[in-house]
């Protein structure tokens, strides 16, 4: 008996969910409880036992929410570093996909870009602006990282809030 309460203790200390840490934590208090106070030993497994999957998917959704939150926002960091530390001539190159209101961009409206040549090498230099085809075959393209697109337009939007609430 103490070899399976041995391994059993050795199971629940070295479990890494989060969500079955607190369920357990949370069922073992209900059994304790439920045993203190009515002496019963099958209401004190009835209180352990219906409480922990519940508990667990609770715990288990609030926790990855949490994660995911914390994830989101690491990333909107790395965005932001990755965005502030971009040229003037870069950061014209993204505005310039950004006025045109998508990722990917022709010749042509490239070249309406004044002096595009600087901010455009250097951006393919740090893999943030490739060249493509079009869907239809006809024309070559310029493809902007959509993460990168997706924060300049968010950033631009913010910036045009923050102007238009000022005046």
């Amino acid at each position: 008996m103490t070899e399976f309460l041995g391994k059993l203790f050795d199971r629940v200390y070295t479990e890494k969910d989060f969500g079955i840490n607190v369920a357990i934590f949370v069922a073992g208090l209900a059994g304790m409880s439920c045993y203190l106070i009515l002496h019963d030993y099958v209401l004190t497994l009835f209180a352990f036992i219906i409480p922990f999957p519940i508990v667990k998917i609770i715990a288990g959704g609030w926790h990855q929410r949490l994660l995911a939150q914390k994830g989101k926002a690491a990333s909107r960091q790395q965005l932001a570093a990755l965005y502030d530390s971009l040229t003037d001539s870069e950061k014209n190159v993204v505005q310039h996909f950004v006025a045109f209101g998508g990722a990917v961009m022709t010749w042509g409206q490239m070249n309406r870009l004044d002096d595009p040549q600087t901010g455009v090498e250097s951006l393919v230099r740090k893999g943030l602006l490739g060249t493509s085809v079009s869907v239809d075959g006809m024309h070559e393209t310029f493809e902007l990282d959509l993460t990168l697109f997706a924060f300049a337009y968010r950033w631009r939007a913010s910036q045009n809030t923050d102007s238009a609430a000022e005046g």
